[in-house]
């Protein structure tokens, strides 16, 4: 009863009286002036922003600072290859395999487990298994489907494009069991622990349930916004903060999650905005998502000089061309 009285002094009463300081340090708004309009601060990446413009002058830098970090990659290379835990552990034998293989090569598509269960040399059960011992991450034989309330704590794009899906939410923990059908992207992981403030549990399912799981939780929520092909970071920061303006949102996360960059509102319903990558940003993803600031244009010109730099002869100079 206590900590909840605290928070709601916090939040009506202490926030709008004795409003904290901008992060923004060009900032010209004065406490008594965000006193007398009486307009709450929104709190993002642990800092307080005092109106809407000052959020989206913030989110342009958090967005260029997104667009400029090297894309995380998941990758298996140093881990013991699926077939070879499969051998080792008598799923299946010497001549299965290498005949998976070659029919894996002869058809130049298609994944060794997909194989191994095509031609009846594997079950669906034994390659979670031995998925689960690549990855070092258990596999999960669901009996139910998981609660909708659950499935929802994600955007359902995002579970479809990365194939995962929430399956257990504790609310006494704050944490996150989230499905995955082939690699454990630690990446998401990490950027949905951001967004949600939550820890995350990976946990392993099949292709097929999988499949089954992003079948029946239908259509994307209405609180999910999509938006395609963006011009830039200043054209994404002003929907982010309009958005802010008609829901009241109060708090806002930001994370580049896979292909998209995710921005949950905080405000009674928990708006998700979804951008995928703008235009400007689709030739070299190691460059900004679009427009940079005026503070931001000597440091993001030295990222593209070395990017540019970092490209084989004839690569470079198509892209100065």
């Amino acid at each position: 009863m206590l900590p909840a009285l605290r928070e709601l002094w916090t939040n009506l009463v202490r926030h709008r009286i004795f409003p904290p300081s901008c992060a923004r340090l060009d900032c010209r708004s004065t406490p008594l002036a965000r006193i007398w309009h009486r307009r709450p601060p929104i709190r993002m990446q642990n800092t307080w922003l005092c109106s809407p413009q000052c959020l989206e002058l913030q989110l342009v830098s958090i967005f260029d600072r997104i667009a400029l970090a090297a894309p995380p990659s998941v990758s298996s290379r140093h881990r013991v290859p699926l077939g070879l835990l499969m051998l080792a552990h008598g799923y299946l034998n010497e001549i299965q395999l290498q005949s998976a293989l070659a029919a894996q090569h002869q058809a130049g598509r298609g994944k060794i487990g997909e194989w191994l269960q095509s031609l009846g040399f594997a079950t669906d059960r034994q390659v979670v298994a031995a998925l689960g011992m690549q990855w070092a991450c258990p596999p999960l034989l669901l009996r139910e489907f998981p609660d909708r309330q659950c499935t929802f704590l994600l955007p359902q794009p995002l579970q479809k494009v990365l194939r995962l899906m929430p399956v257990r939410w504790l609310a006494a923990t704050r944490t996150l069991y989230v499905a995955h059908s082939e690699k454990v992207n630690y990446p998401v992981l990490s950027a949905i622990e951001q967004v949600l403030d939550c820890r995350t549990v990976p946990c392993l399912v099949s292709d097929r349930l999988m499949d089954r799981l992003l079948e029946q939780t239908g259509t994307a929520s209405h609180h999910v916004r999509l938006f395609d092909r963006m011009s830039g970071s200043a054209e994404m920061s002003r929907i982010a903060a309009s958005y802010v303006v008609r829901t009241g949102a109060t708090e806002v996360r930001v994370a580049g999650c896979g292909p998209y960059l995710w921005v949950r509102l905080q405000d009674p319903d928990a708006t998700d905005l979804l951008f995928t990558a703008p235009r400007s940003a689709e030739k070299d993803p190691r460059l900004t998502f679009g427009t940079v600031t005026s503070l931001q244009q000597p440091l993001a010109r030295v990222f593209a000089e070395h990017a540019v730099r970092s490209l084989p002869t004839t690569q470079a100079s198509s892209h100065i061309g």
